[in-house]
């Protein structure tokens, strides 16, 4: 899977070229059919764009003392230039990078940053408050815009320890204070077309407040104020945080339409065009078919940010849990009457049917997938909730191509889909629903025509096709042990088994026990495995247990569904061979007597070997639907307390130091679709690969055990396809 390349840089100098023939203003190939009406850009706006004698030179020159050694007085009139939008940062890309630079390098002496934060502050509260004009939205944009960039550049080349005094003053530290503004405006402030810029503009300011992160190990116990301050949810009510950006999922604010009034406000600042954030810009002179990334998506990253699991070496021992993270697990369905806040005394409910229908109208996106894990995992009521909808298709079915396709998704995404199949397949009543749902025809899997088919046939076939692909490409134990686990799971509820998943749980147990009796002949010979493997011992107690959950599955529907399930005696029949190998082998002897028994009763009158000599000559051929009839008749002879009865369940549980994988995979994914443009080569938490490899490759996950699995060549005995005996 390619990691999705970050959107080209936009040009920050907009105004590239103007045609001196008229009036209308020329774009760069960001914005090749867009125009700016003639009226609104006068000649005077025409060279000061051109950086000539049109006021452009005076401006950028009262921005650039921001980055001057000599701090600038509170009541020097540059700060009200700046809150007015006269004066602006240098229309160029490399001077903006410039000016963060010299004024990061310079702070020390200036404390011009801590100014321009304490400057800005008072807008970000009047913007919460609905206080600001149209135009001053504009402004304030900006000034978060100005601020973002410095303190992005800042967090990218200066050592943690080193970025603490840069938000200090007079002994006060200033990012509690920024981060709480921020959150705010995100949580409070009214959502309107000249307040959408804001918004979108504070959600990226606090995922560069946040991405400290990415620059420090996880273990590493390097200062991270505007982290700490972020997750501790002090101000403002971390419930009122999570349903505002919720909403934002399950209603996804359009971008603002252009509007002559907006174009002439920005006709009007032409030389701020720079200050302003280059989504605002885009929305003004794009194209129809472009669209920003919204609001929804970027909401999206910064809940899933805000609800990690606290990373310890960074917050310490003062915070014992996250506040957002219990925000979202308390949360309850507006449909069961509103869950008062006891500080806020506001209600903490949401549309629990908006959200599963938001939810599954997103998926298999990975950023959605993470927040159903945390919404299943952690929040009872809406587990409850999805388990008792009668679609629970909605949900399932955008995954399974997922499933199908495993080979190609890294193993992140694929870990976090086989973790929601193992919830889900904890319930017994929606196991059974899905049992009995059928689905017509699956046009993307492609080894068979599956038709009339149910949801859970379809999910055993797939699960079991995870784990032969897995054992021999992936060879990722903790794959192998989710995929068993659900299908042991579900195996008491396997009932009129469709064929071609019958055949599935079989040639499971095929590639398993073949790799197992593999592994047995090494230890007794006790030859070393191939180079790279673990402890042979080590990989041999995996596929103990491995094949043992297999036989037990089987088991369990042997035992409980037999007389439902005519397709799979068909099938341990048709396979009865592969059974003899580990026959007497002591460690799964007592789990082949079931299966022993239905062969030897339903193979009575067919014959032990259905493709023997002897048949053929004869020319008494057995067809599938003899067999199928033989079968039927020998059922109703059938006494199930033949067998040994069998009960297997797994519960999923998460690991005890959880952030280990979450808080690198959820930067990953922030790094990936947020659009924001980070220094990769400076990454602490996790690399890229330079070449343009999959990022995900060198996530850290968590070292569950090392298996080396020879390659397992079962599909060509598994897709032939026996039309008799």
């Amino acid at each position: 899977m390619r990691r999705a390349a970050p959107p080209a840089r936009v040009p920050l100098q907009v105004f590239n070229r103007i045609n001196t023939a008229s009036d209308d203003v020329i774009f760069t190939d960001a914005y090749p059919a867009a125009t700016f009406p003639g009226p609104f850009l006068t000649r005077n706006r025409r060279e000061a764009a051109r950086g000539g004698e049109g006021g452009g030179m005076g401006a950028s020159a009262a921005t650039a003392r921001l980055a001057e050694r000599e701090p600038i007085p509170e009541d020097d009139e540059l700060w009200e230039e700046l809150a007015s939008g006269a004066a602006a940062p240098p229309s160029a890309d490399a001077s903006t990078a410039a000016l963060c630079a010299a004024l990061v390098r310079h702070n020390g002496t200036s404390g011009n940053f801590q100014s321009l934060l304490r400057r800005l502050l008072p807008q970000l509260a009047a913007a919460a408050d609905a206080r600001l004009s149209e135009l001053q939205l504009q402004h304030a944009c900006g000034a978060v815009h100005l601020l973002r960039s410095c303190l992005k550049h800042m967090i990218e080349t200066v050592e943690p320890e080193d970025v603490v005094p840069h938000l200090s003053s007079g002994g006060d530290s200033l990012a509690a204070p920024l981060v709480e503004a921020l959150l705010r405006v995100v949580a409070e402030a009214p959502l309107t077309d000249a307040s959408y810029w804001l918004h979108r503009e504070c959600l990226s300011a606090l995922l560069v407040a946040m991405s400290t992160q990415l620059f420090c190990e996880l273990s590493a116990g390097a200062p991270q104020p505007l982290l700490v301050a972020a997750l501790s949810g002090s101000s403002p009510s971390p419930r009122r945080v999570v349903r505002r950006l919720l909403r934002h999922l399950i209603a996804p604010p359009p971008p603002p339409k252009r509007s002559d009034g907006l174009l002439r406000a920005v006709a009007e600042y032409a030389q701020l065009v720079i200050f302003l954030p280059w989504q605002l810009v885009t929305s003004l002179f794009r194209r129809a078919e472009q669209q920003p990334l919204g609001l929804a998506e970027h909401s999206l990253l910064l809940l899933l940010l805000l609800t990690q699991n606290l990373p310890r070496a960074a917050v310490g021992d003062e915070m014992e849990s996250n506040p957002y993270l219990e925000a979202l697990h308390e949360l309850v369905d507006e449909a069961q009457g509103p869950a008062a806040d006891p500080e806020q005394g506001e209600s903490h409910a949401l549309s629990f049917r908006e959200l599963y229908d938001a939810i599954a109208s997103r998926l298999p996106d990975e950023s959605t997938l993470l927040l159903l894990y945390l919404l299943l995992h952690g929040n009872h009521d809406f587990l409850e909730f999805c388990l008792s909808r009668a679609d629970s298709e909605t949900l399932l079915l955008p995954l399974l191509p997922l499933l199908y396709d495993a080979r190609s998704v890294r193993p992140n995404h694929l870990y976090m889909l086989l973790i929601v199949l193992l919830i889900f397949s904890q319930d017994s009543g929606f196991v059974s629903a899905a049992q009995s749902m059928m689905i017509a025809s699956v046009p993307w899997y492609k080894e068979h025509i599956l038709q009339q088919i149910s949801l859970g046939g379809l999910l055993v076939i797939l699960l079991a096709r995870t784990v032969q692909h897995n054992a021999a490409h992936s060879q990722d134990a903790y794959v192998h042990t989710n995929c068993l686990a659900a299908l042991a799971n579900m195996a008491p509820a396997y009932k009129k088994l469709h064929p071609q998943a019958a055949r599935s749980l079989v040639s499971l147990y095929d590639v398993l026990s073949r790799k197992y009796a593999k592994l047995c002949r090494y230890h007794e010979a006790r030859l070393p495995l191939r180079a790279g493997a673990t402890d042979e011992a080590d990989e041999l107690q995996l596929y103990d247990d491995l094949l043992r959950i297999a036989l037990e599955m089987i088991n369990v529907v042997l035992s409980t569904n037999l007389v439902h399930n005519e397709h799979l005696i068909y099938a341990l029949l048709e396979r009865q061979h592969i059974f003899g190998a580990l026959r007497e082998h002591e460690k799964v002897r007592d789990l082949l007597q079931n299966v022993d028994c239905v062969i030897e009763h339903f193979g009575d009158g067919i014959g032990r070997l259905a493709d023997s000599e002897e048949q053929a000559d004869s020319g008494d051929v057995w067809s599938v639907a003899r067999v199928l009839e033989h079968i039927g008749a020998l059922l109703r002879d059938w006494d199930p307390r033949r067998l040994q009865q069998f009960d297997i369940k797994f519960v999923y549980e998460q690991e005890a130091t959880p952030e280990d994988f979450f808080t690198p995979y959820i930067w990953l994914l922030v790094y990936e679709l947020s659009g924001i443009e980070w220094q990769e080569a400076r990454f602490s938490l996790f690399t890229i690969d330079s070449k343009g490899g999959d990022a995900a490759e060198h996530v850290p996950l968590p070292l569950l055990t090392s298996v080396s699995v020879d390659d397992i060549h079962a599909d060509s005995r598994e897709d032939t396809d026996h039309s008799g005996f």
